[in-house]
């Protein structure tokens, strides 16, 4: 694969223009230069930003720069002088200094930065520059991946430049960029094996409700067992599943998609005519459950028993098929165990889940999410969240959820993350025991659910913590301060939807300052953050529809 691909250099104007890179690496210098052959190329540095020596050198060999303050007060002025470098199709190429940000952030430029180069009344050219091996999932091969993509955004007329423009432009080129990776045409059942494999020994699943382990090779093994018999039971391409988080809930989901089916979490909370309404639009004829968990929701419209497959009770008879698969899934490799099973006939854009919404506003409304859709949010999650070799995640969030579905089940399988679970998120001094006991780093939870944890929860038992992300409701700031005194680590904020995989926003604590280099912010309070890497930004009036 080349190691730096172009896109949309069509977009490039023949006139002259002031280009905006989102970021800048020394080896994306050249490419660069070669988009702008046969014309007057100038550098643009921020008079104190701090560069690259490799890219200092290069700039100083090329003989032609220029300078300007971010704190000048007349910035049209500056742009009228700059603008000479522009005549006879001349590019001033902004050169964005060191700074700390978050991986897989589409902009390193400094907000003051920004603000100046858009005032200078001069026609604005984005350019988005993803770099896939510093943000890829942990099943992918680095090497087999892009050392960039380039993606030239729409130009800005000079009258139309501002800071929201810049933004808008260069979210829309870096989603083409984000969203070109070979790994989202590829099938969710195929990269879980992936994971599963490549994590079998690594990794495991820690279920708080009987304090079991299992590792993820174990879990594999189960699941495809398990698959085989569900494909005895239905020719319907979907299967319900009404179980809590916990190994039994994973082992049901993975088996019904390595079955070649879809899975479907009923919402076991909501009414009686939500739920049978979802399962007529699902068109479902078995349901995955266990006897304890039917007698325990006994509000729940069960169907008869002969639809209903009791994993307690098909599991151990599955023994020797489970011993089966788990020496084959160590001993071929994954490419070869994929066709076995028959993996990859449902990809890219074919369904991979059906969730439903709520109902609150009528009948559930079923969402489907392709293979693409749910793999997207999985690599998007896992960039913006970075996590360490060994981190730990806690499920307990409901799996007709679609935070729940895709960060506590999906994600820990693909990139390598021991995985937590409790069937209640409302057991707060539970779910505090597991956390202090398996030191859990990532708490995923409702500001509703938060709140548990500030009457009988002692501070030392989440000082593992290192990341506390709530959604589905808007964060109090008197809870976020409250909970931050009582733990010392702050909750952060984000936003999804069923419809988005779900995350499409999340706050991040900010990076450790480095000296002389700028931190541009991950977190602002009151706000659900920054888009997620691949996410692009249509900005509108209320009102009128109008572009901004």
């Amino acid at each position: 694969m080349s190691s730096i691909q172009i896109l949309n250099q069509s977009r490039l104007p023949q006139s002259g223009a002031l280009v905006i890179p989102g970021r800048l690496d020394s080896q994306h210098l050249a490419p660069i230069e070669k988009l702008f052959s046969g014309r007057k190329i100038t550098w643009l540095i921020e008079e104190h930003s701090t560069l690259d020596p490799h890219i200092r050198s290069h700039l100083e060999r090329s003989g032609s720069g220029a300078m300007y303050s971010a704190t000048d007060t007349a910035p049209a002025a500056a742009g009228s002088q700059l603008k000479t470098f522009l005549e006879n199709g001349g590019v001033l190429i902004h050169v964005p200094g060191k700074t700390k940000v978050r991986v897989g952030s589409a902009c390193h430029v400094p907000a003051a930065h920004l603000k100046a180069l858009t005032a200078f009344g001069l026609p604005v050219v984005p350019i988005a520059i993803d770099t896939p091996r510093d943000s890829h999932l942990s099943v992918e091969s680095s090497s087999s991946l892009p050392q960039a993509v380039i993606s030239i955004g729409e130009p800005i007329p000079a009258d139309k430049s501002s800071v929201a423009a810049y933004q808008q432009s260069l979210l829309t080129a870096f989603e083409a960029a984000y969203s070109s990776r070979s790994l989202f045409k590829k099938s969710l059942a195929m990269v879980l094996l992936q994971g599963l494999k490549k994590h079998a020994t690594r990794h495991k699943v820690l279920d708080g409700s009987d304090d079991s382990e299992l590792g993820f090779d174990k879990i594999l093994g189960a699941a495809i067992a398990f698959s085989k018999h569900i494909q005895e039971e239905t020719d319907k391409p979907r299967v319900a599943i009404v179980l809590p988080p916990g190994k039994a809930g994973l082992i049901a989901n993975l088996a019904v998609i390595f079955a070649g089916k879809t899975p479907v979490n009923l919402n076991f909370t909501a009414g009686h005519d939500a739920i049978k309404s979802s399962i007529r639009q699902a068109g479902v004829d078995r349901f995955i459950t266990a006897d304890p968990f039917v007698r325990k929701v006994s509000s729940f419209p069960w169907p008869p028993n002969r639809d209903l497959i009791f994993i307690e009770r098909t599991l151990p008879t599955l023994k020797k098929q489970i011993v089966k698969w788990v020496l084959l899934s160590k001993l071929l490799p994954a490419a070869v165990l994929g066709n076995i099973l028959g993996l990859n006939k449902r990809r890219d854009s074919d369904e991979a889940l059906l969730l439903f919404t709520s109902g609150s506003s009528g009948e559930p409304k079923g969402v489907v999410l392709t293979n693409r859709n749910v793999l997207g949010n999985v690599c998007q999650f896992a960039t913006r969240l970075d996590l360490a070799p060994k981190s730990s995640i806690l499920g307990c969030l409901p799996l007709f959820h679609s935070f729940g579905c895709t960060v506590t089940l999906w994600f820990p399988c693909i990139e390598g993350i021991n995985l937590v679970t409790y069937p209640s998120p409302l057991e707060t001094k539970r779910l505090a025991e597991l956390i202090g006991l398996h030191g859990v780093d990532v708490l995923l939870a409702t500001p509703t659910f938060l709140r548990g944890y500030m009457k009988r929860i002692e501070p030392a038992q989440l000082a593992s913590l290192k990341m506390v992300v709530t959604g589905a409701e808007k964060l109090p700031q008197s809870l976020a301060d409250a909970f931050q005194d009582k733990f010392g680590i702050r909750p952060q904020e984000g936003y999804g939807l069923t419809e988005t995989s779900p995350a499409t926003n999340v706050n991040l604590p900010d990076l450790q300052p480095a000296s002389g280099v700028p931190v541009l912010p991950s977190t602002r309070n009151g706000s659900v953050g920054q888009m997620l890497p691949g996410l692009a930004v249509k900005l509108t009036d209320a009102a009128t529809g109008d572009d901004i």
